[in-house]
Order: C-alpha cells, then structure tokens, then sequence
C-alpha cells in the first residue's frame, strides 16, 4: 500500500489544490493520500489556516474525497502546531502534532525556516549552546505525548533540518541523544505514531528522512509505530525520496509482529502495511496440490480488479497469506536492486523466503516449525502474486531474433507470468 499522510495545499503554504494533488497521487499509483494543512497558529505563523480557512478546507476536502472515492482513499487531517490552536477528530480522521517554534528570551524562535534563523537562535537565545537548544526543543516535542488529540508526531528532529554538514553537532553526540531518546520513550508511553518524514529531502536540506537513522532504529528496537509521510508542498513531489526511505525501514532489524483476537498476524504498526506481506492466518488443515491452481484463479480474478491485493494458498503449510502491492514505489525498489544477471524474480523469492520465515515460524499458535517446511513453489507462488499485486502492466524489450532490432510491447503483469512462454514465442 502506497501512502502520504503529510501533505500542504494551497488552503496553507502548498503550492496546488486539493484536486490538483490528488490526481497526481492517482497517477502516482498512490493508495492512500491524507490531507494535513497547518491549523490555526495565526499568532506565530502566517502561513497557518484562520479558522474560517479551516472550514472551507475541511469542506474541500471532504468534497474531492466524495468525488474520487473509486479511485484512491482520501482522508482529512491536521497538523497542529505545539504553540497553536487545538483540534479533535470531530472534524478530522487524523492529528499531526508538531513543534516549529521553540522559545527565545521574548519570542519564539521558528528553526524551520532557514539555516541564518536557527544559527541566530542558537546564538541570541541559548547562547551558541546547541545542548541547551536540543534541550528546550525535545520538551517542547514531549509536550505532544500529552495532548489526546495527537496521533502522529511530524519531523521529530526538525532541529536538525539545517544540520546535514554537522556543523553545529555530531548527530551521534551523546549528549545530544540523550534528551532523544527520553523524548522519544515519553511519545511511545503515549502510544504515539512517529512519521519518517521526507521533506528536507525534497527541498534539497538533508540527504536523509526525519528522524535521523540513529533515532529511527531506536523508535524501532523501543516498539515504536511509523509512517511514511513527504511533508509534499509541491505535488511533484508527493512520493519525493519514498524508495530511499523504505530501504531504511526495510534495513532495520527484525521486524516486530503482533496478534489480535482473530489469530491474524499484523505489521507492527497499522500505517506501514507494506513489507511484502500484510498477514498471514493458518487454516484448518494443508492446503492440497489443488492450491496452485486457486492461486491461478486468483491471478485471474486479479486481472480485471483494482483491488491490488492477492490471496495466496500456500501448498505446503496450511497457510493463507495476503500479498499487497504497492505501486511504484516497490517497482523502482526491484530494479534497483537486481544486478549482476539476478532477475527479478529471483530477488523477489528471496525477499518472500526471509519474511514468511519470520512470520510463519515465530506464530505462538503455529505447530512446531511451520517454516522449515515451506516448499519452493510456496515462495514462487508469493513472489508471482507480489509482483502481480504491484504492476498494473510491465513495459518489455527484447531484440528480433532474425533481423536484431529492438522489440517493445506492453503486457499486463498476469498474462505475461502466466503466458510467458507463448508471448515469447510470439
């Protein structure tokens, strides 16, 4: 599943219209894109949203989200400065909390805005000690674990934005993590969403997501849920720095799963559903040899369906595994990583190896080591039903045969795995 949760229109200091961005996240192959204009902090920030612009957005947005309901899920957030007004999810699904503005001796000091701004405030306000800085920034940030409202927490170290020479500090300080880290148990206490946050990316400040690498692997190793978010302003820019920023959530450690009452297995985490597998569930009894021919049928059903998402009988297991594609963005993932001959294929097997083998064989109720048992065409089956769920159709070229020249041709992802052979010959 493909998905923006952190997104600015025109209603605030973005550059489109909510349409405008929603028919570019359609082209995107975007499942999933949530609106989170800047609410009322009129007193501070002049970019925010007046209350009277608060409504016309929400009415906006709800107005597009009727129109394009066939296409693509569109949901109506916030985002809510420390300093600001307060909302609830009466009017919205979601709450983005962030800090912007932290305090000086008179004012508040905004260190998004430019690299002079929050050398001036580390130097009038704290008086060049950037400790003393990250220190009233972090309890500025901890302040969000309080409020109910907030659901997700926006750039965690946005004091860093100007930061990517570490010229004022060493992202790895000691020091400097400590107050991290505290800040950062607080939001977990409180069950907070952290957002791995692309936007500096995208206006060329940082070569990284928010949070730096080192924070994210500790919101990680903590238990932590996260989404990924492009703070888009632009929408050129809506998936901007999306393949990099998966590949470090993919890098992390072992991921985390967690039961429910209906015996399902779920991503750690309800934003990130994509890991290749969304959940697994174990059926009454194996499946027969009868199950590659379900999955054929499903393929088939596949082929005239929106609904990117395949069901695979696992012959060997007993298991049901649901498979979810994701676009382009895992598109650009595949072939940034074959080289050296491998095909795609065969990356994709292995992937599906590593993460059935952590699901299946760490289910508390699964007998004895389901994993050690499963059979090859399982990991083919998963890997034909990945790659089927996430194109809508694959681009091909080849070279003649007889005269040398370069074929292309255009094929929808299932004929071209189920009729390989033939299109081939072809």
């Amino acid at each position: 599943m493909k998905q923006n949760l952190h997104t600015h229109s025109i209603f605030c200091d973005g550059k489109d219209t909510i349409e405008e961005m929603v028919r570019q996240a359609i082209q995107l192959h975007f499942s999933v894109l949530g609106f989170s204009g800047h609410g009322n902090s009129r007193n501070i920030d002049q970019y925010s949203m007046e209350d009277e612009r608060v409504n016309q957005y929400i009415q906006e947005v709800r107005r597009i989200q009727v129109m394009y309901q066939d296409q693509i899920q569109i949901y109506c957030g916030i985002e809510q400065d420390a300093l600001g007004r307060k909302y609830d999810h009466k009017d919205f699904d979601y709450i983005i909390g962030s800090v912007h503005y932290i305090p000086m001796k008179e004012s508040f000091g905004c260190i998004d805005q430019s690299k002079e701004m929050t050398e001036k405030i580390l130097k009038e306000g704290y008086q060049g000690d950037f400790i003393a800085l990250a220190q009233a920034y972090y309890e500025e940030v901890m302040k969000l674990a309080e409020e109910e409202e907030v659901d997700i927490i926006g750039h965690l170290d946005l004091l860093m934005k100007f930061n990517e020479d570490e010229e004022m500090i060493s992202m790895n300080d000691e020091r400097y993590l400590k107050l991290a880290y505290r800040c950062i148990d607080a939001l977990i206490a409180k069950n907070k969403i952290f957002e791995v946050n692309t936007g500096a990316m995208a206006r060329g400040y940082r070569l990284t997501p928010y949070p730096h690498q080192t924070l994210l692997r500790y919101i990680h190793e903590k238990g932590g849920r996260i989404c990924l978010n492009s703070d888009c302003h632009d929408k050129h820019k809506l998936d901007h720095g999306f393949v990099q920023a998966m590949q470090m959530i993919r890098d992390l450690p072992e991921t985390k799963f967690s039961e429910n009452e209906s015996d399902v297995i779920h991503v750690s985490g309800e934003i990130i559903k994509d890991i290749g597998v969304a959940t697994i569930r174990k059926k009454s009894s194996k499946t027969s040899a009868t199950g590659e021919q379900s999955f054929m049928n499903a393929l088939a059903n596949l082929k005239t369906s929106r609904y990117r998402r395949v069901n695979v009988p696992l012959v060997n297991t007993g298991v049901i595994a649901t498979v979810i594609g994701t676009g382009a963005v895992d598109m650009q993932l595949l072939y940034s990583n074959v080289d050296n001959g491998t095909r795609a294929m065969d990356y994709e097997i292995e992937r599906m190896k590593a993460t059935l083998k952590g699901c299946i064989g760490t289910h508390p109720k699964m007998e004895g080591r389901l994993a050690d048992n499963i059979h090859y065409a399982d990991y083919q089956m998963m890997a034909y039903a990945r790659l089927c769920a996430t194109f809508t159709e694959l681009k091909l070229m080849g070279t003649c045969p007889e005269c040398q020249g370069e074929m292309r041709f255009t094929a929808n992802p299932v004929d071209a795995l189920l009729n390989g052979a033939k299109m081939e010959e072809r």
